[in-house]
């Protein structure tokens, strides 16, 4: 049986379309550990320090 899916909270350095959704540069996301190493590595986010999170992301296409 799997365990709770892990999610990492990011905050949007710049604007970012995904999946048809563009996100404001600000808009802090509950992505995956994944996810969140592709957005830093392209200095699209950075960790947030947000206590709430709305939206989330779809894994990028590699």
């Amino acid at each position: 049986m799997a365990g709770p899916t892990q999610k990492e909270r990011v905050e949007l350095l710049h604007e970012h379309k995904n999946a048809g959704t563009t996100y404001p540069a600000g808009e802090e996301l509950d992505v995956s550990p994944s996810t969140a190493a592709w957005l830093y590595r392209n200095n699209i986010a950075k960790p947030a320090t947000a206590k709430q999170s709305i939206s989330t992301l779809s894994e990028p296409e590699a």
